[in-house]
């Protein structure tokens, strides 16, 4: 499943049944499938496991999506790249548009996200980038871009480059990405836009909606962090998030996922697809 980008244990254990009824044999249902595939990975795979420890560090990343700006006096058309920062054990996110992602773009984009957190983590975790690094062949002595070292060291943090193909070495803002991408970017890159202004005026607008408090008035005081404890999977329980339209559900739900992500199996399904796989499993 490594090597299969958005491939999930649902869509293999439905084509494994399929053969084993064209085969005319018994097959195993999904829950035992899922426990002898955990199996197999604990004993084929050593695996990193990252706890996220508050104020310990930020994740930086660009996103894949980007976005077009017309310049409005020579028509040109521009790019816009989009700069996401998250700090793992709060998975906050900022994120800005940039038209350049040269060296002072780049450090001038990592100051905002300092200046948005309010302070200075004690580990910054990059993607191997020319902006940050420029040789990272065994991970433990990177060779770091020069402006971007010299910017650690003035903030007395340190750069921690992800391994090389690693995405769990950053799966916080990996999966921040994510979210960005199959959330309010549909909206943005649905818009014409004149000026990096105006995006990142509207980029932070979204932003903040989808992290605004007084949009989850509904849930009681101190519930998130029950949610994030995982308590509830540990019991065995079924969590079931209701709401109106835009009140955040899918928000919260990949949040949680986000959180289990280091310990448990994750995956994202479609409510038809969940409910006809249920129905079958009875």
């Amino acid at each position: 499943m490594a090597t299969r980008k958005n491939m999930t244990l649902m869509f293999l254990w439905n084509r494994y049944k399929k053969k084993c009824e064209e085969e005319g044999v018994r097959f195993y249902q999904y829950s035992q499938y899922c426990e002898l595939y955990n199996k197999w990975c604990e004993e084929n795979y050593e695996t990193a496991h990252f706890d996220a420890v508050i104020a310990q560090k930020m994740e930086v990343d660009f996103a894949g999506q980007t976005f077009s700006m017309t310049d409005p006096l020579t028509g040109e058309i521009m790019t816009i790249v989009v700069f996401v920062a998250i700090l793992p054990y709060s998975q906050y996110i900022y994120a800005e548009g940039m038209l350049s992602t040269k060296e002072p773009q780049w450090i001038e984009v990592n100051n905002h996200a300092l200046d948005y957190f309010g302070g200075v983590p004690a580990l910054v975790v990059c993607d191997n980038c020319k902006q940050a690094v420029i040789v990272n062949q065994d991970w433990i002595e990177p060779e770091l871009n020069k402006d971007y070292a010299d910017w650690a060291d003035h903030y007395g943090t340190i750069i921690l480059p992800a391994k090389v193909r690693k995405p769990k070495f950053k799966s916080s803002v990996e999966n921040a990405v994510g979210i960005l991408e199959k959330g309010f970017f549909h909206k943005l890159e649905e818009r014409q836009y004149f000026s990096l202004e105006q995006f990142n005026k509207d980029l932070w607008k979204e932003l903040a909606d989808c992290v605004d408090s007084d949009k989850r008035e509904y849930l009681p005081t101190g519930i998130t962090e029950v949610l994030f404890s995982l308590d509830f999977i540990e019991r065995g329980y079924n969590l079931c998030i209701l709401g109106e339209s835009d009140a955040g559900k899918s928000y919260l739900a990949k949040a949680i996922g986000i959180k289990a992500y280091n310990r448990y199996n994750v995956g994202y399904f479609h409510s038809e697809e969940l409910l006809e796989s249920m129905v079958a499993l009875k």
